[in-house]
């Protein structure tokens, strides 16, 4: 099994502009390779939505 939680959110800066932006945190399960250490795997995004 995988455990994913996200958070996310978006801010109206203008009527045709916003800004899109959260944080991603994924946990894998333990592996048996001795080359893939079990760690989680975390990302921070942002973005951009403009209207035309």
């Amino acid at each position: 099994r995988r455990y994913s939680v996200e958070l996310g959110g978006n801010y109206a800066v203008a009527p045709r502009l916003s800004v899109t932006g959260g944080v991603r945190y994924k946990l894998a399960p333990t592996t048996s390779t001795v080359l893939e250490a079990d760690r989680p795997d975390q990302s921070v995004y942002l973005g951009t939505n403009i209207a035309f």
